[in-house]
């Protein structure tokens, strides 16, 4: 499905999704040209969010896989990025090509790890973290959105599926 950030607003329009206990997420991506931008202001370097989910308040517990252009190379970075008790963890998974599609597994059924997997044909890229598992484990699939404070700047687009 195709979701559509317009312009001068954080979100796409969709149907919220609750979940009780999720501990995995399989989601197959394809960024578009739109969701590549020059970096002009400050906020242009704050983590855009592809899909995650979140635990009661996503600001407490979430779990994430954020985005922002790379402006040497032409490409999409992708990062964790996590909220564990409250404590706002941001790291950099690597950079994916604009215009084609990758699977992205993020997976908590471990003790106390997280796991993200990205896949093309070309093979699987693995990372993980620690994330302390909250005593919450229901709340709701969060989706994709642009910011930090400033909203879009333009129209953006991002082929997801779940």
């Amino acid at each position: 499905m195709m979701y559509t950030i317009k312009k001068g607003c954080h979100y796409s329009w969709h149907f919220p999704r609750f979940h009780f206990g999720k501990t995995n997420m399989k989601v197959k991506f394809t960024f578009t040209e739109s969701c590549y931008f020059p970096m002009k202001e400050p906020d242009d370097y704050a983590i855009n969010k592809l899909c995650g989910w979140g635990m009661a308040n996503h600001h407490k517990n979430s779990i994430r896989c954020g985005w922002k252009p790379s402006p040497e190379s032409h490409t999409i970075e992708l990062w964790f990025y996590v909220y564990s008790n409250g404590q706002r963890i941001e790291q950099y998974f690597m950079n994916v090509l604009i215009g084609k599609e990758y699977e992205l597994e993020m997976d908590l059924s471990g003790a106390n790890v997280l796991s993200f997997s990205v896949r093309d044909e070309e093979g699987t890229t693995t990372n993980s973290c620690y994330f302390k598992k909250p005593r919450f484990t229901w709340g709701a699939s969060l989706f994709p959105y642009i910011g930090g404070q400033l909203p879009a700047r333009t129209d953006t687009s991002i082929e997801l599926s779940f």
